[in-house]
């Protein structure tokens, strides 16, 4: 029988972690040591069909002025075919909000389709001195080239309509959207997170992906963690590991594989499980490799009681 670890909140050691940083991933939460937050990092976040990303150290100017640039780029787009602009759509509900959706040309993730059946859509909002950047992209319904068209269902495809759901995607996303504050229990409050800086209050209408990536060749380290919601994780297949055993954390049950030896380590936990009717599929990585000079190459009792630590800190925000 496999053996089982269970390790929660209660469990992570005070001492051991005092210096550790609160990193939160889409709905969930966890601490780490602060090199795995440093070295080339790199962020994957979706939400109901867009992009998200947060530009650091934005002012009410810097944000009049990307509109200012977006809108300035638009203008210079060539007008379609039959229609008077390359414009389809554009609202600044409010100051801090912008939203527009306009005739872009070639799609990067639809490359088939040419000018001008692809919207463009873009929105921007302005919380605190963050900017959240939100990126989509859909296919217009001006004309009936795409008449005929049908969903699995067999039904017919209305373009028109289903840009106008995903525009209004866009506006709940920047509605929704609100600074993510630790509160006094030193927890963020729920949501999905967005660059540990960003929170859209609410759950999803389709699908939410959210990925941290850290590399540090110079620290000898590597370190993942990714939560596909929809998805199904493809690293099943997992390397011929030293070790294997199940660990439950804070209620999540997962299975953990894990190789250590004289200057390396590595250690892989994932698991499936439906979550307020929303199948995840959290998935982390910590790779220490002596060959990159890491500075604890080695020390396998410190491998291991770091990734329980870590383990032991990551939850569901509820």
């Amino acid at each position: 029988m496999t053996p089982t670890t269970q390790v929660n909140l209660q469990n992570i050691d005070a001492e051991f972690t005092q210096n550790w940083q609160t990193l939160c991933i889409g709905r969930y939460s966890l601490k780490v040591p602060p090199e795995l937050l440093q070295g080339e990092v790199t962020h994957s976040m979706h939400y109901d069909g867009y992009k998200l990303e947060v530009i650091p150290n934005q002012s009410q100017a810097d944000f009049d002025t990307l509109v200012k640039q977006t809108q300035a780029k638009i203008r210079t787009l060539p007008a379609p075919e039959g229609l008077e602009a390359a414009l389809h759509r554009e609202e600044v509900p409010g100051k801090n909000q912008y939203l527009v959706a306009y005739r872009s040309g070639i799609d990067k993730e639809m490359p088939f389709l040419s000018t001008p059946e692809v919207l463009s859509i873009k929105g921007y909002v302005l919380i605190e001195n963050k900017i959240l950047y939100a990126e989509a992209s859909a296919l217009d319904g001006y004309k009936n080239v795409f008449e005929g068209d049908k969903d699995e269902q067999g039904n017919t495809i209305n373009w028109d309509m289903e840009f106008k759901k995903q525009y209004f995607l866009g506006q709940r996303i920047l509605g929704l959207a609100e600074p993510a504050i630790l509160n006094r229990s030193g927890t963020l409050k729920p949501g999905f997170c967005v660059g540990n800086a960003v929170l859209i209050a609410g759950n999803p209408v389709t699908e939410q992906l959210a990925k941290y990536k850290a590399y540090n060749r110079n620290r000898g380290y590597s370190f993942t963690v990714r939560v596909d919601y929809i998805g199904r994780l493809h690293e099943k297949k997992l390397l011929s590991d030293d070790k294997e055993y199940d660990l439950q954390t804070n209620g999540l049950g997962g299975s953990v594989h894990s190789r250590v030896d004289q200057g390396y380590a590595e250690y892989k936990w994932f698991y499936e499980s439906w979550q307020k009717g929303v199948l995840d599929h959290p998935y982390i990585q910590i790779n220490f490799d002596e060959e990159l000079d890491h500075p604890r190459h080695g020390d396998i009792a410190f491998f291991d009681k770091a990734f329980l630590n870590l383990m032991a800190s990551f939850h569901l925000r509820e």
